[in-house]
C-alpha cells in the first residue's frame, strides 16, 4: 500500500532540494537588509562575500555583474550599473609572500560608488577606488584610482574625458527626475518628476 507513494515522495524531496538550493543562491534573499527599495537585479550574477555589499535604493544591476564585498562595496542610490561589470574589493599579494604565482594573503580595500552614477558594460573596477556622485563610467574601462564627482572617464586606465554639464545634473536631481526610480515602480521614464 505504501510503495504506490515512494515515487511521489521521492519527485517531492527532488523538487524541494531543487528549490532550496536555488534560495541559497539568490542575491536578494542573502542580501537581505542590505539591499534598497527598487533595486532591479537581472541575472545571472555572482555577489562574493555578500555580508559586505550594501546596495542603496533604485539600483540597476545588469546580467553577468560579478561583485566582490570581501573588503566592503557600498553602492548610493539610482545608480545603472550595466551588463558584465566586474567589481573587486580584494586582491592577492604577490610582494613579500614566499608563495608564486602569488600566496595566500589578500589585500582588502572598500569600493564606494556614489549617488546617480552611471557605470557602462564590461567596466573593471579595482580595489580601493571611490566613484563620486554624478559620474559616468564608459563601457570597458578599467578604473584604477578614485573618479571625481561629476566626471566622465574611459579607457584603460580610466582617465577623465570630460565633465558633466554641472547646472542640468543638480537641476534634474532638485526636481528628482530619478529615471531609474520611475522605471523600478513601472511608469513612462519620460514623464518622471513631471508632477
Amino acid at each position: 500500500m505504501i510503495g504506490f507513494l515512494t515515487w511521489p515522495i521521492r519527485a517531492l524531496a527532488r523538487w524541494m532540494w531543487r528549490v532550496g538550493a536555488g534560495a541559497a543562491n539568490d542575491p536578494y534573499r542573502a542580501l537581505r537588509g542590505r539591499i534598497g527599495r527598487g533595486v532591479m537585479l537581472h541575472g545571472p550574477s555572482s555577489f562574493v562575500a555578500v555580508d559586505g555589499i550594501t546596495i542603496g535604493d533604485w539600483v540597476y544591476i545588469g546580467p553577468g555583474a560579478r561583485f566582490s564585498g570581501s573588503g566592503g562595496l557600498t553602492i548610493g542610490s539610482n545608480v545603472a550599473i550595466g551588463p558584465d561589470v566586474t567589481i573587486l574589493t580584494s586582491n592577492h599579494r604577490i610582494d613579500g609572500d614566499p608563495w608564486i604565482p602569488f600566496g595566500p594573503d589578500v589585500d582588502r580595500k572598500p569600493v564606494r560608488i556614489g549617488d546617480h552614477v552611471w557605470i557602462a558594460s564590461r567596466v573593471v573596477i579595482l580595489p580601493g577606488v571611490t566613484v563620486g556622485e554624478g559620474a559616468v563610467v564608459g563601457a570597458g574601462a578599467v578604473v584604477t584610482r578614485d573618479v571625481p564627482e561629476g566626471a566622465i572617464v574611459a579607457g584603460n586606465p580610466a582617465r577623465e574625458i570630460r565633465r558633466r554639464d554641472e547646472r542640468a545634473f543638480a537641476a534634474a536631481k532638485a526636481d528628482q527626475r530619478f529615471w531609474l526610480r520611475q522605471l523600478a515602480e513601472g511608469g513612462d521614464r519620460t514623464k518622471a518628476g513631471d508632477q
